[in-house]
């Protein structure tokens, strides 16, 4: 469940398993661990914002179909 939702989120198989590897290993610190899962979460962040502007502009452009088939 957690890799198809990180790929969803547009994070690549390859990132996907590097970071459970990381995670499951001891190589990491705790700081570490936190370091990257901010990063992490910056990143869902980002991509929030843009779907969030993605939708603004879709359905400003439907808006504007519906409109336009209404004259």
């Amino acid at each position: 469940m957690l890799i198809q939702q990180a790929k969803r989120l547009g994070f690549t198989l390859a990132e996907i398993q590097e970071w459970i590897r990381d995670f499951e290993s001891d190589r990491l610190t705790t700081d570490e661990k936190q370091r990257i899962l901010s990063q992490k979460l910056g990143q869902i962040d980002e991509r929030i914002e843009e779907l969030g502007k993605m939708k603004i502009y879709l359905s400003a452009k439907l808006e504007s179909l519906h409109l336009q088939q209404s004259h």
